[in-house]
């Protein structure tokens, strides 16, 4: 097998010394546009961040799955680091804390505990702000398509 490989590498020499040059330069092109992305994409994106006004940028972080001893200083370390990085745009921070899911005494109820900011983020359609701590706000479910439009 080996002569028969040499005797044709020796036949296309010149097809052979094309696709090594085409490879070398193909993968040296591609290794020069990595070192290029890697280093600067930071610097990039740090400029075009300090081109925006304070009014063109919108952060939402998230921090998911925390006790709730550990609430308070988790949104006291995110605030701070969100504070720190957006500092040259002078950030304002709203914070909220939901609990996951869970089915409410009516069948097919759901809802969630939040607390935070919801005065400046929700919209209350009926009724009510809750006042204390056994009360809560549902949120207003979409009517289906299906369903019969209803009167208040």
């Amino acid at each position: 097998m080996l002569p028969f490989v040499v005797r044709r590498a020796r036949a296309q020499r010149r097809l052979l010394a094309a696709v090594v040059v085409l490879v070398t330069a193909a993968t040296t092109l591609l290794g020069v546009c990595a070192l290029l992305l890697g280093p600067t994409q930071d610097g990039a994106f740090r400029a075009g961040v300090q081109q925006l006004g304070p009014a063109d940028v919108d952060v939402t972080a998230y921090v998911v799955d925390l006790a709730g001893a550990d609430l308070e200083s988790s949104r006291d370390d995110a605030a701070t680091l969100v504070r720190e990085v957006l500092a040259p745009l002078q950030p304002s921070l709203t914070s909220t804390a939901t609990s996951r899911m869970r089915r409410l005494p009516d069948p097919e109820g759901l809802g969630y505990l939040a607390t935070g900011d919801l005065d400046d983020e929700a919209e209350l359609v009926d009724g009510r702000w809750p006042a204390g701590a056994p009360e809560a706000a549902l949120p207003a479910a979409p009517r289906p398509a299906w369903a019969a439009p209803t009167s208040r």
